[in-house]
């Protein structure tokens, strides 16, 4: 198992990735700034060959790899792509907002992340 440490804050409203949606290009930009754990990278790689190697890739990239960036992503922040440009994938800041329950209190806990 990979062990996840939290990036620093200075990752935050960073661009790993933009201009494009391909999945080998946001794969090799990820990869070359040492964002894709090994086990992962081969896991990615191990598709190449495949016959049906585009759905195989962007399930273990768009899937396993962002839910793992997730996990490592600065406190506050979410990795995908900017709510402004799909193109540009990053880790952003999210915004706190409170919803209400049916009969009008704070529900604190209903945009809790995983």
């Amino acid at each position: 198992m990979v062990q996840t440490v939290q990036l620093p804050d200075t990752w935050k409203n960073v661009s790993v990735s933009s201009g494009t949606q391909l999945t080998d290009d946001v794969f090799q930009a990820l990869d070359r700034l040492n964002l894709v754990p090994e086990n992962l990278k081969r896991d990615y790689e191990a598709v190449a060959d495949c016959k049906d190697k585009l759905i195989l890739a962007e399930l273990v990239l768009w899937e396993d790899i962002f839910d793992y960036l997730n996990t490592i992503a600065p406190v506050g922040c979410l990795f995908g792509a900017h709510p402004g440009d799909g193109c540009d994938y990053g880790f952003w800041e999210y915004e706190k907002y409170t919803t209400y329950t049916e009969d009008g209190a704070a529900d604190d806990n209903a945009n809790q992340l995983p």
